[in-house]
C-alpha cells in the first residue's frame, strides 16, 4: 500500500463532501503510513479536532421524550421456520401483539413526528416497520388493521407515511400478497438463497413444508417483480454457503429485487452457544473479497448490494444505531418498549438493559421508564481499543447488545472478527473512493481461530 499512497497528491484530494468525515483515514493514506486492519494510527491533532466538531451534530446521548419518529412492529415470536442461526430460538413463544396496543403505538409515533420529531429533523420520515420476533404475517388480523390504521391517517394528515415489512413471505394467499402489494411501501424478503440453500440454512418448522414454501416464495417475488412493487432480500451468510456466494446473488439478481443485503451468521448474542455460532460463521477473509467484487459488479447493474459491515458511508462516533437514543423504538409482542429488535421478550436475557418503557392503550400512550437513564440509552457502545480503530468515525462501537459492552462481565472480546472486517472494508472502500482503484495489495487481515474446540 506504501507505493499506492504516493498517488494521493495531498489532504485537499480526499474532500469527499462538506463534512469531511473522511479526513482521518484520508491522513493516514496520505502520509504513506503502512495501513493493516487493526493498526493503531496517529491522526494529526488539527484534523482530528475538525472532525470531531464536524461530527457533533450526528451523535445524541440524551433521551428526549417526544423525538420518537419510527417504530419497529414486533407483531408476534411465533415463527414457520427454524433458522439454523435464529437469535430468538432460546425464547420461542407464540406472543401476538394486540391491535389495541399496536393503534396506540402507532398514533404516538404519528403524532409526535407532527409535534416534534418532524420540526426538529424534517428529513426523517415518519416510518413504521413490521419485522419479527418471529414472522409478522403470523399475525395476520392485526398486521392488515394496523397497516389501514396507518394509511388512513397518513391520507388524513396528507403526509407520507412509509411501511415497511420484513418477511420469510410464510403465506400461501395470493390475495394477501395482492394486497400487500398495494398497502405497503416495501418489502423485505428473508431468503438466503436458491432452494438447496434455503432449505438447509431456513427449513420450515416442519420440514416437509420447506419445499413448498419455497415455491411460494418464487411466486410472491414473481408478483412483486410484475407490479413492480420495492422488494429487497436479506440474506445470512454461512460458512456453507459463502462459496456459492456470488451464484446466489446472480439468482437474486433476477428476482427484480432492488437491493441485496448479505451479512455474515450473527456472533454469539443472549443466551446463544458460542461455538454453535463460530462453526457456522464464513472464512472472514472470503467474505470481505467476495463482497467487494460482488457489491461493484451489481452497482453496475442498478442494484444495489450492501452488509452494515461496510461503514464507508456511516458517521456514528458514540452510538450504532438509532434505536439506543430511542428515536426510533421497537414494540415487542406484549407491548413493551424496547431499544433492540432482538429483545422481543422479557424472557430475554437482555431485557433489564433494554426495556425502555409500556404501551399503555388505556392512556392512549407509551409510558418510558423513569429510571430510563439507568438502561442502554447512556452507553457508549465503544470499548476501549475503539479509540484508536481507524473505522472509529464510522461504526460507532458496532452493535451494543452484540459487544456486550455495557455489561463487561459477559464481554466478547474486542477486537473481534467483525471488528477486522469492518476495518478491512473501511480501508478497502475508501481506497478505492479516492484513488479509483482496488487496493489489491493489502494483505489477508488477521481473525480468530473459528474452529470448533
Amino acid at each position: 500500500m506504501k507505493g499506492e499512497s504516493a498517488m494521493i497528491n495531498s489532504p485537499e484530494t480526499v474532500r469527499i463532501d462538506d463534512n469531511w468525515r473522511y479526513i482521518p483515514m484520508a491522513s493516514i493514506i496520505y502520509a504513506n503510513c503502512a495501513v493493516t486492519a487493526g493498526e493503531s494510527t496517529n491522526i494529526p491533532e488539527e484534523l482530528e479536532n475538525i472532525v470531531s466538531e464536524r461530527v457533533k451534530k450526528y451523535n445524541s446521548h440524551s433521551f428526549r421524550p417526544g423525538s420518537q419518529y419510527a417504530a419497529s412492529l414486533l407483531l408476534t415470536n411465533d415463527c414457520n421456520m427454524k433458522c439454523i442461526y435464529c437469535y430468538a430460538k432460546g425464547q420461542r413463544k407464540k406472543d401476538a401483539m394486540t391491535y389495541p396496543v399496536l393503534v396506540t403505538a402507532v398514533d404516538y409515533i404519528i403524532n409526535n413526528h407532527i409535534t416534534n420529531a418532524y420540526r426538529e429533523k424534517p428529513s426523517e420520515q415518519c416510518h413504521f416497520t413490521f419485522i419479527g420476533g418471529g414472522e409478522p404475517t403470523m399475525n395476520w388480523t392485526v398486521l392488515e388493521r394496523g397497516i389501514n390504521h396507518i394509511n388512513k391517517r397518513s391520507r388524513e394528515m396528507d403526509k407520507d407515511i412509509r411501511i415497511n415489512l420484513v418477511t420469510n413471505g410464510g403465506w400461501k394467499c395470493q390475495k394477501r400478497t395482492d394486497w400487500l402489494v398495494d398497502n405497503v411501501d416495501h418489502i423485505s424478503l428473508s431468503l438466503d438463497g436458491y432452494y438447496e440453500v434455503q432449505s438447509k440454512q431456513r427449513p420450515c418448522q416442519h420440514s416437509g413444508n420447506t419445499k413448498s414454501a419455497y415455491a411460494n416464495m418464487e411466486k410472491i417475488m414473481a408478483t412483486m417483480h410484475k407490479a413492480g412493487k420495492s422488494m429487497g432480500i436479506r440474506a445470512t451468510v454461512t460458512k456453507d454457503s459463502i462459496g456459492e456466494l456470488e451464484q446466489i446473488c446472480d439468482y437474486f439478481s433476477t428476482t427484480g429485487a432492488s437491493t441485496i443485503h448479505i451479512e455474515p451468521v450473527y456472533l454469539p448474542s443472549g443466551n446463544d452457544n458460542v461455538k454453535t455460532k463460530l462453526k457456522h460463521f464464513p472464512n472472514p477473509d472470503t467474505f470481505i473479497d467476495k463482497y467487494i467484487s460482488l457489491r461493484d459488479k451489481y452497482a453496475n447493474k442498478g442494484i444495489r448490494l450492501y452488509t452494515s459491515l461496510d461503514t464507508l458511508n456511516n458517521i456514528r462516533m458514540q452510538q450504532y444505531c438509532a434505536f439506543q437514543n430511542a428515536e426510533t423504538i421497537a414494540i415487542t409482542p406484549d407491548g413493551h418498549v424496547t431499544g433492540c429488535i432482538e429483545v422481543s421478550s422479557k424472557e430475554d436475557p437482555d431485557f433489564q438493559y433494554f426495556n425502555y418503557g409500556i404501551v399503555n392503550p388505556i392512556t392512549n400512550t407509551i409510558e418510558f421508564r423513569k429510571d430510563i437513564a439507568s438502561t442502554v440509552i447512556n452507553v457508549d457502545t465503544r470499548g476501549s481499543s475503539c479509540t484508536k480503530c481507524i473505522a472509529r468515525w464510522n461504526c460507532g462501537g458496532g452493535c451494543l447488545r452484540k459487544s456486550k459492552r455495557y455489561l463487561t462481565s459477559r464481554a466478547i472480546p474486542e477486537n473481534n472478527v467483525l471488528c477486522e472486517i469492518v476495518q478491512a472494508l473501511l480501508i478497502k472502500s475508501l481506497y478505492k473512493s479516492i484513488t479509483g482503484k482496488p487496493n489489491k495489495t493489502m494483505g489477508n487481515i488477521r481473525y480468530i481461530d473459528l474452529k470448533e474446540g
